[in-house]
């Protein structure tokens, strides 16, 4: 609301952060477990006189060096220039609530930098015991930047009681400290081990390949049970509203669950080649897709540590649109543009109503979302008219609870939905299109008032049958409409036919499939308790079957149809066709059509606009 925007319209400020990001992260995880495989390594090498150990160890150094200090280096200058760019907001706080913390790492950093310049370029030329000494130290420094580094990242999804104090100790030393210090530190081990693969697969040696391998193997899989644990560990720190956000109500979160899952299977399955003969081909091959493997896999878990922070960029402080929870009251009362620094339009007018929803837009949303790339607003909208749009932003924060609450009146929440509704959806609104429904066909079943021996009347139980489009942990209710029939034989008396009769009823073409229109058959089991045959009912029955006899009336329960046909037609009024057969000879005795209404409609936008 206080810094201008960076507006991408196609790539988006968070996708280049993640790509800038996991990059970086990779390469500074190696750098801490890297330094102590180099020093360990190294000590091996000296203990058991291994020259051509020892050689691998000075050549690793150099890519080590390059890798982490060079790409390393300039990767986090571009984190830096990236989320400044993206969400000033935060990285401002960041920068004031831990400006000693960062200055204490970058002290760290510096040690880094001097221990393995001197490390690498006086390798084999002083004494091993001295040489070995610096390795150690440059291990302490890096870990000790993790160390730090690790508090503050901590801070950004479980500051803690810092909500309360604004302690700097409080906020580096925050309730994620501890798991994400004991996880960071077992995946740079691994890194170490993954990366030393690498250099190792070049290795003209055979034997010595097969030595260095092996050796990264067990970097690999000794910390593996201590991460599994952590893991763990570090899902029960988190609020319970962010572990929910991240395992089960936001949708962004299940591609990165799984290719965390993916990826860790093919990270620790694939790194088993090591310790297999094969051709040095294969294994510079293996190497390297151990290694993308590690990006992807550490591009899951940074993902769903991102999402595990919606709604907020710093949670519980500040909204990923930079607006602070305490600043919510004055920008609904006084109106979002009129106190953003940032905008042309400080007044909302009908006028300027959609000059005034693209800067509220670019200003709220554009944080997080495209206009029609990754997170694209178009692909997410186009299924909603403009009233539905604005039931979706007033639904945020709240329906919508791993998304910021719309901030500014209601007047500037309309503008925003008529922007994304008419401007970018390039549609006209409702009052200005004129409906013209489709006249469906109705064929009327033949009945002859003089010949006819008997007479079908058959209702649904309801006016109209209204059902929720099915969620995991949301339903008004199943689709399920029941038709209730009599069949009577006519005379001077009328006779009420109770037994000898099949009464069967089957849905109008079009309509057969409800389970390709409702995820009704994906919950029912969350919801309801029961595992039910695709397109059957709660009561057993399906859009074609036949009726029970209940004393008085033949009648189907919880017929499961609903308003959608399969050549993707809505029609709330599907058609049955219902019939009464002499159970002993077959013989049609009536025929007549009755419609079970039925709609999804029915929802709290209607009255309450989503919230």
């Amino acid at each position: 609301m206080n810094y201008p925007v960076w507006y991408l319209p196609q790539v988006g400020g968070g996708l280049l952060i993640a790509i800038i990001a996991v990059l970086h992260v990779v390469i500074s995880h190696l750098a801490v477990g890297g330094g102590l495989f180099l020093v360990l390594t190294e000590r091996k090498a000296v203990l058991t006189k291994n020259s051509a150990l020892l050689e691998y160890v000075r050549k690793h150094t150099w890519f080590f060096l390059l890798l982490t200090m060079v790409f390393g280096g300039m990767s986090g200058v571009g984190i830096w220039f990236i989320i400044a760019l993206v969400n000033p907001a935060a990285t401002s706080s960041l920068i004031h609530t831990f400006v000693f913390g960062w200055a204490i790492e970058w002290v760290f950093f510096i040690g880094e930098i001097v221990a393995l310049l001197i490390y690498h370029y006086r390798f084999g030329k002083m004494d091993d015991k001295s040489h070995m000494k610096l390795g150690w130290l440059y291990f302490i420094f890096a870990w000790l930047s993790l160390f730090t580094i690790n508090g503050i990242l901590g801070f950004m999804l479980t500051p803690g009681k810092w909500i309360e104090t604004g302690s700097f100790w409080q906020g580096l030393f925050n309730p994620s400290f501890m798991p994400s210090l004991l996880f960071r530190t077992c995946i740079s081990l691994i890194f170490a081990g993954v990366f030393g693969l690498v250099t190792g697969a070049w290795l003209k040696d055979k034997e010595m390949r097969r030595t260095v391998f092996r050796l990264c193997a067990q970097w690999m899989y000794a910390p593996l049970l201590i991460l599994v644990f952590t893991g763990i560990y570090y899902t029960r720190v988190i609020s319970a509203e962010s572990f929910e956000n991240l395992f089960h109500f936001n949708r962004e979160s299940t591609p990165f669950i799984t290719l965390i899952i993916v990826s860790s299977i093919l990270l620790f399955g694939l790194g088993l080649f090591t310790l297999v003969k094969s051709s040095q081909i294969t294994q510079k091959l293996g190497a390297l897709t151990v290694v993308v493997i590690c990006f992807a896999w550490m591009a899951g878990f940074e993902y769903m540590r991102e999402i595990a922070r919606k709604p907020f960029v710093l949670y519980g402080h500040m909204y990923s649109t930079g607006i602070t929870p305490m600043q919510m009251d004055s920008v609904n009362t006084e109106g979002f543009l009129k106190l953003a620094k940032w905008t042309e339009v400080k007044e909302l007018t009908d006028e300027n109503i959609l000059e005034a929803g693209a800067e509220i837009f670019r200003l709220q949303c554009m944080a997080c979302h495209t206009v029609d790339g990754y997170n694209g607003v178009l692909n997410k909208s186009d299924q909603l008219t403009e009233r539905g749009l604005v039931a979706l932003l007033t639904g945020m924060g709240k329906v919508n609870s791993y998304m910021p609450p719309f901030a500014g009146t209601e007047e500037e929440k309309r503008a925003v939905a008529a922007y994304i509704y008419r401007v970018l959806q390039e549609k006209t609104t409702q009052a200005d299109v004129a409906h013209e429904p489709e006249e469906l066909p109705l064929e009327i079943p033949p009945f002859n008032p003089d010949s006819n021996e008997y007479v079908l009347l058959v209702w649904n139980d309801l006016g109209m049958h209204s059902i929720s489009d099915n969620e995991k942990y949301f339903s008004f209710q199943p689709p399920g409409n029941t038709l209730n029939a009599q069949l009577f034989k006519r005379g001077p008396l009328p006779e009420l036919v109770t037994s000898g009769v099949t009464m069967e009823y089957a849905v109008e073409a079009g309509f057969e499939h409800p389970e390709y229109h409702s995820s009704f058959w994906e919950y029912e089991e969350a919801i309801f308790g029961v595992d039910l045959p695709e397109g059957t009912g709660l009561m057993g029955k399906g859009v074609f079957g036949t009726m029970e006899s209940h004393g008085a009336v033949y009648a189907a329960h919880m017929i499961p149809v609903v308003p959608y046909m399969d050549n993707k037609t809505y029609n709330p009024y599907p058609v049955f066709t219902i019939t009464a057969k002499d159970e002993s000879s077959g013989e049609l005795l009536a025929i007549t059509k009755a419609v079970a209404p039925t709609s999804t409609e029915m929802g709290c936008r209607n009255c309450h606009e989503g919230g």
